[in-house]
């Protein structure tokens, strides 16, 4: 597969050779999505990836909630509705999100890896058996 650069190279080449440029292909009128030069499974990586920052986060807000009516955080300190609005915020919420997926698809994961992602998303439900499921991407992966 070719990307843009060595289209261009090989284009100039063979303008430089004196034979005329390859015909382009004809255009829909106003198609001009760049093409996805993902492979498959960096695809996948990436939908995956974002399915579950959107999951994790709101994780993260059910567990401030679970904070809020107990008045306790995770680390065992007083939690108050301030803190709770401040934590669960739609900017807090967008940014943590955002910072879940960047990481996510900036990962180098196997087949394996990715379909460990896909079937916690689809077959866990409830949030700590997803997040318990996630946890098996660094198994080893099953000989086939």
């Amino acid at each position: 597969m070719m990307n843009a650069l060595s289209i261009v190279l090989v284009a100039a080449a063979a303008t430089a050779c004196g034979s005329p440029p390859p015909p382009q292909p004809p255009t829909t009128g106003g198609d001009t999505a760049p093409h996805d030069t993902r492979t498959p499974i960096e695809q996948r990586r990436d939908t995956a990836c974002e399915a579950l920052g959107k999951r994790t986060t709101a994780c993260a807000v059910d567990d401030a909630a679970k904070s809020l009516a107990s008045g306790v955080g995770p680390d065992g300190k007083p939690y108050t509705k301030d803190m709770y609005e401040r934590d669960t915020s739609r900017d807090v919420q967008a940014k943590n999100t955002s910072v879940f997926v960047d990481k996510c698809q900036k990962q180098h994961l196997n087949s394996y890896q990715v379909r460990v992602y896909e079937v916690c998303m689809h077959e866990e439900r409830d949030c700590d058996p997803m997040l318990q499921c996630l946890q098996h991407v660094t198994d080893p992966q099953p000989a086939h």
